[in-house]
């Protein structure tokens, strides 16, 4: 580059068709590119992965196919989940918990009438 005091552009064509372009790079100093980091935007090609969920935490608007990359932790807190059941991160869902409500013998998560009923019922019933 000689005595430049500044690069405008530098293009570089790879084997494979990608061109990456530099632009405004100060002279004298050593510079290491990789092919495809300024190439065409690849969501502009057609299929473009990433978080297609507006709720999600990292929702990315340029993205048009699910690429199973959503997070939903963000709005996660004690009153998510409802009762009897607890967020897990690893499926990022609510799950159920054992034993939340020993009172549930239903498994309706909810101790009401019924039961009690359940309970009655048995309380009358000989053990074996």
């Amino acid at each position: 580059m000689g005595l430049a005091s500044g690069i405008d552009s530098i293009t570089v064509h790879w084997p494979s068709g990608v061109l990456d372009q530099y632009y405004n790079l100060e002279p004298n100093q050593s510079l290491v590119f990789v092919e495809g980091e300024t190439g065409p935007d690849p969501c502009a090609l057609g299929a473009c992965p990433g978080c297609t969920y507006p709720e999600a935490c990292n929702f990315d608007s340029s993205a048009n196919e699910e690429d199973g990359s959503c997070d939903f932790s963000c709005f996660i807190n004690a009153t998510t989940c409802g009762p009897g059941t607890a967020w897990d991160p690893l499926v990022q869902q609510c799950i159920p918990v054992e034993n939340a409500c020993p009172t549930d013998l239903n498994g309706d998560q909810v101790t009401d009438v019924s039961d009690l009923l359940i309970f009655l019922a048995m309380f009358a019933i000989d053990c074996p």
